[in-house]
């Protein structure tokens, strides 16, 4: 049987659109020490500022280039890598700076949690829930970027995996989200190492 599953993984970052490629800009690729393939939805932030972006399919990124005159540093990560910090003023000028990453392997240890208190039913957890939305979803609005993958699962295997980042535009907590919020797809890619069914595939 072959069923469709979709996980979003999403952590906030208020990024900025880089779209231009003149001499306002900074261009990096973020690479696999190792292996020396691109390292794909890398998080590359400036040092103790809220700003920063994510690299495409391809581990490119792009940063306005004042930055580096402000005499600014990047850290760099990535889920699986050791985290990075790069001067910006080690840049060339024009052309693709290259930075490596090295693989990281992490042993999480073991976490007992207990709790003294008196299990909650369903219905209790529910309404404290319900009672703190306006508490705990944002009123202003504002706008988040994501990692997403969906993929299908036949006979165990993965196949057909898609990766992507999108990009929400979301009005509030007061607004009707089905009207309001826009999500935007920022970067697509088929990831083909693993199977592609053609059959079951969804064309975008």
């Amino acid at each position: 049987m072959l069923r469709a599953i979709v996980v979003v993984l999403v952590f906030v970052m208020q990024g900025a659109t880089l779209v231009s490629q003149d001499s306002a800009w900074l261009r990096g690729r973020i690479l696999n020490k190792i292996s020396g393939k691109a390292i794909p939805f890398a998080s590359v932030q400036i040092k103790s500022r809220n700003v920063g972006v994510i690299t495409s399919a391809a581990g490119d990124f792009q940063i306005p280039k004042y930055f580096k005159d402000r005499t600014d540093t990047l850290l760099i990560s990535c889920i699986g890598f050791e985290s990075r910090y790069v001067p910006l003023a080690t840049f060339p000028g024009e052309i693709i700076f290259l930075i490596t990453l090295k693989e990281s392997v992490t042993e999480l240890s073991a976490v007992d949690i207990t709790s003294k208190r008196r299990r909650l039913s369903a219905n209790t957890i529910i309404k404290a829930a319900l009672h703190n939305l306006p508490y705990n979803y944002p009123a202003a609005p504002l706008v988040y970027e994501g990692y997403y993958r969906d993929y299908q699962v036949e006979d165990s295997t993965y196949v057909n995996l898609n990766e992507a980042i999108v990009q929400e535009e979301d009005s509030g907590y007061s607004t009707n989200d089905q009207l309001k919020t826009k999500i935007k797809l920022l970067s697509y890619v088929a990831n083909e190492d693993f199977r592609r069914d053609t059959t079951a595939e969804i064309a975008l």
